[in-house]
């Protein structure tokens, strides 16, 4: 990307980061900022009259992609992730992906609360506060929100500013967990009772659906009282979805119990599993309470086993992704017994036009690659939708080996370039990386040119 240089540069000078407004410079002294805490030096960035606007821009457009896939080996630990003590709790509720995060999510995964509030003061100054709403519902990750990460890791100030420009404390993620469901216990105060208990009536919906429309209405009454989860099942051998909800529709009955709740009653939690009835009274009781035909333990089951058949291309694409050879064996030798012909020489037919030996090498699996290139005859020169082959997806990921045994048949095209222009020696990432793959390639050209002339 080309540097955009004022018109005060001297033409003479060269550009450098202080005074070069170039949006991937400016970008990475943002980044830099926000891993060192650089209060100081974000305030003076932001109070030149020059580059304010480059920065609002680039604030508002620019996302780290923060992808594993995209480090080589030796700078994974450059990737941003949540604190170890915490981690497991958060892939539980967010995932695994900490993917295309702006400069805000970059701030809050680092705990750097007082640059977050910082970006947020600049971008309500010059920006408009439609493009503050945008900035600041930004989801990252598996559909998650900057509110769910401020309220997960107990920030108040922040969830109180971040409602004040615009993020909806009711939407929720990928698995289904809003910024209430996330919250730590001494930040539920700071989303006030009125998106709790907004939170909890659109769950309240969702779970009735058809068979009940009407959705009790917010009352001072209902915010006043300590309430339960909705999601909190009750001991009583008459558990079910719809008791849970009692502890919203219902007035809570005892006093002590209501004087004794905590914040931590009102936190989310996920359903204990019932456990298995085994009295035969007991199960009685739950058909004439209920009005159902339940089987007892004793009665057999006369219904046929039910059974699931996959597409055939659908199961090879899961065994490349898994590694599986036996299956991508037994599978491929099948589709050929019976038609003659294997269908998926070139692609799977997924929207990146990726073949099987692409998904092998994106999941490090070389001997699945070995397999495809020698009995599956796939076509090795075969472009993704960027023009990347075989080759280049070696190069980038560093397999080596897969590398030199791919350029090594004589079907393969080492002078493929992809829609950037890029080379097999250009697609890894570190200067190391690429120095050695052009170590590699020049032998194995020459290798080559040798084979020919015999």
């Amino acid at each position: 990307m080309a540097a955009v240089l004022h018109d005060s540069h001297h033409p003479t000078k060269q550009c450098t980061s202080a005074s070069c407004c170039s949006p991937s410079r400016l970008w990475k002294s943002i980044q830099s900022m926000i891993a060192n805490d650089s209060r100081d030096a974000f305030t003076t960035l932001s109070q030149d009259p020059e580059r304010a606007p480059h920065l609002t821009r680039v604030l508002l457009t620019l996302r780290a992609a923060n992808d594993p896939l995209l480090f080589p080996a030796s700078h994974k630990h450059r990737v941003i992730q949540f604190d170890l003590p915490i981690r497991s709790e958060a892939v539980r509720k967010f995932g695994k992906q900490v993917t295309d995060l702006n400069a805000l999510q970059l701030a809050l995964l680092q705990r750097r609360d007082g640059m977050a509030h910082l970006i947020l003061g600049f971008l309500r100054q010059t920006a408009s506060p439609k493009e503050v709403q945008i900035f600041v519902n930004h989801l990252w990750g598996q559909r998650n929100s900057s509110l769910h990460v401020a309220c997960f890791l107990n920030m108040p100030r922040l969830v109180r500013l971040l409602l004040d420009c615009g993020a909806d404390p009711a939407f929720r993620n990928a698995r289904n967990l809003g910024p209430v469901d996330c919250s730590h216990p001494d930040c539920l105060s700071a989303l006030g009772p009125q998106n709790y208990f907004a939170s909890v009536q659109i769950d309240q919906k969702k779970r009735l659906g058809a068979q009940q429309d009407t959705i009790y209405p917010v009352t001072d009454d209902l915010i006043s009282r300590p309430t339960l989860s909705p999601l909190s099942f009750s001991s009583s051998s008459s558990t079910s979805s719809f008791s849970s909800l009692s502890s919203v529709e219902e007035p809570i009955q005892d006093t002590a119990k209501a004087a004794s709740s905590t914040p931590l009653d009102r936190c989310w939690s996920p359903p204990a599993l019932p456990s298995a009835p085994s009295p035969a009274s007991e199960w009685d009781s739950w058909a004439i309470q209920g009005s159902l035909k339940l089987p007892r333990p004793s009665e057999k089951h006369t219904h046929p086993p039910r059974q699931v058949h996959f597409m055939p291309q659908i199961v090879l694409v899961d065994a490349c992704v898994r590694g599986d050879l036996t299956e991508l064996t037994e599978i491929i030798d099948r589709t050929i017994e019976q038609s003659g012909i294997f269908s998926m020489r070139h692609t799977t037919g997924d929207v990146h036009n990726r073949s099987l030996l692409h998904l092998a090498l994106m999941h490090g699996h070389e001997s699945v690659v070995r397999y495809l290139v020698q009995d599956a005859n796939i076509n090795m020169n075969h472009p993704d939708n960027d023009g990347w082959t075989a080759l280049h997806y070696a190069a980038a990921l560093g397999l080596w080996d897969s590398l030199e045994y791919l350029a090594s048949c004589k079907e393969a095209n080492l002078q493929a370039k992809t829609q950037h222009g890029l080379c097999i020696q250009d697609c890894p990432e570190s200067p190391v990386d690429r120095k050695r793959c052009r170590c590699k390639y020049i032998v194995l050209v020459e290798l080559f040119r040798y084979c020919l002339s015999l």
